[in-house]
Order: structure tokens, then C-alpha cells, then sequence
């Protein structure tokens, strides 16, 4: 008897489950008519259907379900709970998003690229770095550049993503002339949201892990465990480290800023004159004393020749003598 009451419950468990659109509540009817007596019972049921959200924002539907067994004199005894989480392809995509939650803002990486001109590079600077402390930014980069035709400065700035409206603005108000200006939203909050449920998964399965640790029968199961403790641990720590990557760009918001200051152009005059008496009487006498020394260095560097004519002119003065003198 206890066994055929069991057993229904089952099956009208089963029959609720699949019937999602049914009413909240029914009653259900059914006889024993087995040998040994007829006895009565009526099954009755509720449902109370609730959304849930999971750690990772995602929402899904909690149904509930209570069966109470009514025998014919009137006693009830619950003989049933069955729970069922139901969430579609749909509903997981959906992120829910609670009151005073941070973490369920949009993500949004802002950056900027600005470059603007000044009458006055110095004072403009100097407003700039008047700025930077009032929006608590500072500067991660600068690059200042000179020449005849101008002055010019890129400076990286960092600050407050709640400021970065309002810091453009006052840029605007320090430039003569705004030469481009390009802004770059980027939302971020999908790739956000999926390293952050990874990264809670990931924990989950190792702090699974580091509980098998107690029941390892041997050296060789502990081995095992700890390998997998270890690569979970490097794939949390990495995480980690791209997830504080993000969290940064989007808190902080970078502005890459060019300054420049446009130098007057000096005219030279292309008339020339040449240069004076005096001038050039000094350059002939430098080049003529140059002369003098090129000419004796010239004749020392000629000596293997003048050794040459000095041993031919010793050998042939004899012979040269006679002919003379049988001449005279």
C-alpha cells in the first residue's frame, strides 16, 4: 500500500514537470483497487514560480513544487518536494542587473586623441599641469619637440573615467585652435562579465580539488591533485591579471594630447657682399703661408728622389770633367 503511494507520487511528479503552462494548483484523484480493499486519495499540488540569479549576474526560473497526499479521513502528509532551475539559451544571455551593485554597470574603455594649437606654449603647459591634480590624472607619457618653425609636446594623460568629459572640455578652453579631435568608447562589459564567471568557476574547482586532498589513497592520487591544483591556480592568476588589466583601462581613461606653437618665420635677406679689403688681405696672406708649408712638405716628401740625383751627379762628375776638358 505504502509502495503504490510512493509510486504514484513519482508519476504525478513527472506529469507536473512537463506541464509548465498548467494552472498554480490542481487536485488530483486516484483509487486503489487492488485486492485486499478500496481505499481513496487525493493528491494535491502547488507551484510558486520565482526568478533566481546565479553569482554570475545570470537570471533563470525556479519552479517549486509541494504534492500533499489527502487520505479519506481527512490527515495530510507531505510526501513530495520536487524543485526544478529551467533557464533558456535566451534567458542566459540576459544579464540581470541589481540595485547598488558596481558590478552590474557597463564596462566602457574611453579614450581620446586631441591636438590643438597655442599662441603660447609655456602658459598653455603650465594651465595643462594646473589640471592634472584638480581631476586627479597625471601623465604616463610626454614627448616635447623644438625646432626654428615650432614648439610641440604630446603629452599621454590618465585620469578618472568620471572625469573624462569634463577634463576634454577644459583642453578645449586652453586650445587657440583645435586641430582633430577623435573619441573612442568601447564597451567592454560581455568580455568583463566572462573572464569574471571563469575566474569564479575556476576557484570553485580548485577549492573542489584542494577537498580531494583529505581522500587521496596514495602518493599517486595526491600527485594528480596537486598537478591540477597547480594548472587551475596559474589559469586563476592569470585571470586575475587580465581582469585588473581591464578594471583599470576602465577606470582610468587615456588622453593622448598634441601641443603646438607655431613659430614666427625670420626672413634672411638673399643680398650678399662679399667680404672686405681687409678680410680678404688676411685670407691671401693665411693662404700664402699655407702655400709655403705645402711647398716644403712636398720637397721633404720628394727626398728618395733628390738622393737619387745627388749618387748620379757624384758618379758621372769625372767623365763629365774629361769630355769638358778635352773640349777646351
Amino acid at each position: 500500500m505504502k509502495t503504490l503511494r510512493i509510486v504514484s507520487c513519482l508519476i504525478i511528479s513527472l506529469i507536473i514537470a512537463s506541464c509548465s503552462n498548467s494552472s498554480p494548483s490542481a487536485d488530483f484523484k486516484i483509487e486503489n483497487t487492488a485486492e485486499g480493499g478500496a481505499d481513496s486519495y487525493t493528491y494535491g499540488w502547488d507551484q510558486s514560480v520565482e526568478e533566481e540569479s546565479d553569482a554570475s549576474g545570470l537570471t533563470g526560473t525556479s519552479f517549486s513544487y509541494n504534492i500533499t497526499a489527502l487520505e479519506q479521513n481527512g490527515n495530510s502528509s507531505q510526501v513530495l518536494a520536487y524543485n526544478d532551475r529551467n533557464q533558456t539559451e535566451e534567458q542566459q544571455a540576459t544579464k540581470k542587473k541589481p540595485a547598488n551593485n558596481p558590478n552590474s554597470k557597463a564596462k566602457i574603455i574611453k579614450e581620446a586623441q586631441m591636438g590643438i594649437q597655442v599662441d603660447d606654449y609655456a602658459k598653455s603647459r603650465a594651465d595643462i599641469e594646473t589640471l592634472i591634480p584638480k581631476y586627479n590624472a597625471y601623465v604616463a607619457d610626454e614627448n616635447e619637440r623644438k625646432s626654428d618653425y615650432y614648439i610641440q609636446n604630446t603629452l599621454v594623460l590618465r585620469l578618472p573615467s568620471e572625469y573624462f568629459d569634463e577634463f576634454m572640455n577644459q583642453l578645449s578652453g586652453v586650445a587657440n585652435k583645435i586641430d582633430y579631435k577623435r573619441v573612442n568608447a568601447q564597451d567592454v562589459t560581455r568580455q568583463y562579465v566572462d573572464i569574471k564567471t571563469r575566474l569564479e568557476t575556476k576557484k570553485t574547482i580548485r577549492k573542489k580539488y584542494e577537498s580531494f586532498m583529505s581522500n587521496a589513497k596514495n602518493v599517486e592520487d595526491m600527485l594528480a591533485i596537486e598537478e591540477k591544483i597547480r594548472y587551475l591556480t596559474e589559469e586563476i592568476e592569470a585571470k586575475e591579471a587580465e581582469l585588473r588589466y581591464l578594471s583599470d583601462r576602465v577606470s582610468y581613461s587615456t588622453i593622448t594630447l598634441d601641443i603646438t606653437q607655431r613659430l614666427p618665420y625670420k626672413y634672411e635677406s638673399a643680398e650678399y657682399h662679399g667680404p672686405s679689403f681687409t678680410q680678404r688681405m688676411g685670407a691671401a696672406l693665411g693662404n700664402g703661408w699655407k702655400g709655403v708649408q705645402n711647398f716644403a712638405i712636398g720637397m721633404t716628401s720628394a727626398w728618395p728622389f733628390w738622393l737619387f740625383v745627388i749618387s748620379l751627379g757624384f758618379l758621372l762628375r769625372k767623365p763629365i770633367k774629361r769630355i769638358f776638358s778635352k773640349k777646351s
